[in-house]
């Protein structure tokens, strides 16, 4: 049997609860990793872009980790 389908069948089976694997924690984990970045990106980068630029990564970034946040409180709150 190939490992990926090894994989995809625990993946299928496995009882469900907290987050786990790349489902709902994986994609907070990216989201908030990728707003943290993008942040330090902008704070710590030479960017010549447009003041449009700024505000549309500074929204993104801002909204990537308010959203991640309110996710890790809801798990835990939920716990």
């Amino acid at each position: 049997m190939k490992p990926w389908i090894k994989e995809v069948l625990i993946e299928c089976y496995r009882k469900q609860g907290g987050m786990v694997g790349l489902g709902l924690g994986g994609a907070v984990a990216i989201n908030l990793s990728g707003g943290v970045v993008l942040i330090l990106w902008m704070i710590f980068g030479d960017l010549n872009i447009p003041l449009r630029g700024h505000f549309f990564l500074w929204s993104l970034a801002i909204i990537l980790v308010v959203i991640s946040s309110v996710e890790v409180f809801i798990h835990l709150k939920a716990q």
